[in-house]
């Protein structure tokens, strides 16, 4: 090394040195204690929140939840919004905040405003009224004698420092005894309403705020679905008496409360409809100077062309002139109209009609005029990314997509969009010492129109309770693996979509058509081509014409709603209906066919995946999935298309594996090469997953898993073998393909998205290795999984 390179390299350590001393000394100068007087205590956090008494049930750990909310005020530098656990760094934020309070320079008002946080002194935080306050809410829980306690902890070191801690005594849960119900309200046609028969609130019950509440709602929504338009649940309201009792039982009484409008007490019904467009902008709805009659009594207003069409309008309107108001019609016609995805805001008004002799039997009608405000028509967004794949491939992409609303005055959707990507792989293969580089981009384009109903014959233009639409969808993309090869595939579908209830949703797929074109092939992808005839059946040039249904379905289970049950199931084929057809025009069935010019696929596939989820209390889940499929090809092709395959491993699958790194079976490819894991997919997968969650401080949830799982052939591969089901001989050697790993994760929940970090740990390969016995993965490093994802894995 020459001299003068020598004092360069002393003059940056130097440098290095003075700018991290700098840094430091910044730090340690960032103190408020200048700022602080002496009633000025720094609040850091809450010390402990116990509890005492309450009766050990699912009713007593919300009300505790409901507790800990009030209690828990996040400090300054706080870590991941914990109440109780600070980062140890200097309150940079709020010296930042004090000492520039006053500043007049351009700099200091920046800094104030771009980087100060206010300080949280104890009398921000008022523990006293924060006591007082949750003592009425577990009043509401029926904890009506719960006293709320708290303790201020100055700190040992430092006196202007200070934590709190609260102590709950819930004291007796309180529930009713004896009740006094509302008089009977008539209906029409003689029908009346009992509230004895109506209420929730029956002896026994708990005496709690939302007991009551569901009372008042029952009652009022019976009445309101009977023209009582003006009646509302604050009409209603409840006495209890719990003098003299001393076994925590309360007499209630309910009753309307003085003064209620008459007319609240009659029913009321619908005279004349009006709609009225309002354009996007801010000009007044007395512009508004054509008009149209949708139907009898029903009169549209608008300026130019009217938005919707009349069959479209006429079937979303779920109210009728001259029938009694309905609360449930109401909301529907709301709904209805909003699903539409036309209108930016939709208001219903009603006024009363005035009548010359308002006597007590006289009919009450009103008018209503239902507001809507047009939304933009054309809707453009551009997506920047960076994607980051369980197969280590990243890379930038770009998507730009156009969506033009209300296409043919029907609420319908063009959604058009343009994207691509450039990626690279950038590590090794795991279980193995293999790496290398490999780089790849992808173009392509979509377009979808999508109709908010189902096109079908005698159900166009019907309504529909819940959401059903039907979409029309065409797509193209190329995808090019440089020095490898090329994949060309274009794609035409449509599909019905459509819940009939809550909780069962149903997708239909009547026709979906793709073609896949394998092009741009080089010498060395042509080698593994020849050594693997199976990947030429499944990545031949070919058609996939396909139908298929899929049924969902979502409850919450349990008198506690704590068990949450999620079943998907689907079912598709291909080429069936073309190869009856075929035959019937005399072609062999066991001679491969063609549709223009090219062999299509014939397959039968079948998918079921079922997620249950226990939740144990507010801060502890058990989350399980069980995922099976299988495909099946036959007739024309007898190698299912490479893309309706299963594959195994990734961020939402077996996490301590990539994707592609396992399977099928126990096949073990003899060398590792850049395209290994293209070859490792199967006709059938079995996947098991398992993971506890529990939150940790603030919004920062830990999580401990266990995935298991595989896939397999249904028929032997001489060039790999022991990957079919067939050649499995007892269940112990099933179990011993099973491939398992574990691990530990962290989420961290933003409310409009959860962060995901998981770590996966490879326990059992399912195939043999140098390391003998069950735990066989022969260097700890080598099957050690880490994922960044978004949102849950399942």
């Amino acid at each position: 090394m020459t001299k003068q390179a020598s004092i360069w390299e002393h003059s940056f350590s130097m440098i290095g040195t003075i700018i991290t001393l700098t840094l430091v000394l910044s730090l340690v100068s960032c103190s408020i204690r200048p700022y602080q007087g002496p009633d000025d205590i720094l609040y850091t956090g809450v010390k402990d929140i116990t509890f005492a008494g309450g009766e050990r049930n699912e009713h007593t750990e919300i009300a505790k939840a409901a507790a800990e909310e009030r209690f828990n005020y996040a400090p300054n530098n706080s870590i991941f919004g914990s109440a109780s656990y600070r980062w140890p760094l200097p309150l940079v934020g709020p010296w930042i905040h004090l000492n520039y309070a006053s500043d007049s320079t351009w700099l200091g008002r920046w800094a104030h405003r771009a980087f100060g946080s206010k300080p949280i002194w104890i009398r921000d935080v008022n523990p006293a009224l924060r006591s007082r306050v949750t003592e009425r809410i577990l009043a509401e829980f029926g904890y009506l004698n719960a006293q709320v306690t708290h303790k201020i902890h100055p700190n040992k070191s430092d006196s202007l420092e200070a934590k709190i801690s609260y102590h709950v005594n819930f004291g007796s849960l309180y529930r009713i005894d004896t009740m006094e119900y509302l008089p009977t309200f008539t209906l029409k046609d003689s029908l009346k309403l009992m509230h004895r028969e109506q209420s929730v609130l029956k002896p026994g019950r708990l005496f709690t705020h939302d007991v009551l509440h569901n009372d008042r709602i029952k009652v009022s929504s019976k009445l309101r679905e009977y023209g009582y338009y003006y009646f509302r649940p604050e009409y209603i309201q409840y006495e209890a008496d719990t003098m003299n009792r001393s076994d925590a039982t309360v007499h209630l009484r309910s009753r309307l409360i003085d003064g209620v409008n008459p007319e609240a007490l009659k029913p009321w019904r619908i005279r004349n409809i009006n709609l009225r467009f309002l354009d996007n902008d801010d000009r007044s709805q007395n512009l508004l100077a054509d008009t149209v009659h949708i139907n009898s009594n029903i009169l549209a207003y608008y300026n130019g062309r009217l938005p919707l069409r009349l069959k479209i309008l006429d079937s979303r309107l779920r109210m009728r002139p001259d029938s009694l108001f309905k609360q449930s019609k109401a909301d529907l016609t709301l709904k209805s109209l909003s699903n539409l995805g036309t209108f930016s805001g939709i208001e219903l008004l009603y006024n009363p009609v005035e009548v010359d002799d308002p006597s007590e039997h006289t009919e009450r009608q009103l008018d209503l005029s239902i507001m809507m405000r047009q939304d933009r028509l054309w809707e453009v967004s551009l997506e920047a990314l960076f994607k980051l794949k369980s197969t280590e491939f990243v890379g930038p992409g770009l998507r730009f997509g156009l969506d033009r609303k209300n296409l043919f005055g029907g609420g319908e959707v063009l959604s058009t969009a343009i994207y691509g990507s450039y990626e690279w792989q950038t590590d090794r293969s795991p279980i193995s010492n293999f790496s290398s580089t490999l780089n790849s981009y992808q173009i392509g384009a979509e377009a979808a129109l999508t109709f908010p109903t189902l096109l079908f014959p005698g159900q166009l233009d019907r309504f529909y309770r819940y959401p059903a639409n039907t979409t029309f969808k065409l797509s193209g993309q190329k995808l090019n693996r440089a020095h490898f090869y090329g994949l060309s595939s274009f794609g035409l579908s449509y599909n019905y979509d459509f819940t009939p209830q809550e909780g069962h949703s149903h997708s239909i797929t009547p026709l979906s058509i793709s073609y896949n074109q394998l092009s741009d092939i080089t010498d060395s992808f042509a080698e593994i081509l020849r050594n693997n005839p199976s990947l030429i059946l499944s990545m031949q040039d070919q058609l996939v014409p396909q139908m298929g249904y899929t049924y969902t379905w979502e409850q919450a289970v349990g008198r506690s709603r704590n068990h949450q049950l999620w079943v998907r199931n689907g079912i598709s084929q291909a080429g069936n209906i073309i190869n009856a057809t075929s035959m019937l025009l005399g072609h062999e069935y066991n001679k491969t066919k063609q549709l223009l010019g090219l062999p299509y696929a014939q397959f039968i596939k079948g998918t079921s995946e079922l997620r249950y989820t226990y939740k144990i209390d507010r801060n502890q889940k058990l989350a399980t999935r069980l995922f099976l499929g299988a495909v099946y090809a036959y007739g024309n092709v007898k190698q299912a298309p490479y893309l309706e395959q299963f594959y195994i491993g990734g961020a939402n699958s077996l996490r301590a594996f990539t994707v592609r790194s396992l399977g099928p079976g126990r096949y073990k490819p003899k060398e590792e090469t850049i395209y290994t894991f293209i070859d490792r997919v199967g006709e059938t997968k079995l996947e098991m997953n398992m993971e506890y969650r529990g939150r940790l401080v603030g919004n920062l949830e830990g999580a401990v898993f266990v995935d298991a799982g595989n896939v397999w052939l249904l028929r032997p591969d001489p060039d790999k073998p022991g990957s079919s089901l067939g050649e499995i001989e007892s269940f112990s050697q099933w179990l011993d393909q099973i491939a398992v790993g574990t691990g530990v994760g962290l989420r961290y929940d933003l409310n409009y998205l959860v962060i995901r970090c998981d770590v996966g740990l490879g326990l059992h390969l399912p195939y043999q290795t140098e390391r003998k016995g069950w735990y066989n993965i022969p260097r700890l490093g080598d099957a050690l999984g880490i994922h960044l994802a978004i949102g849950y894995p399942f």
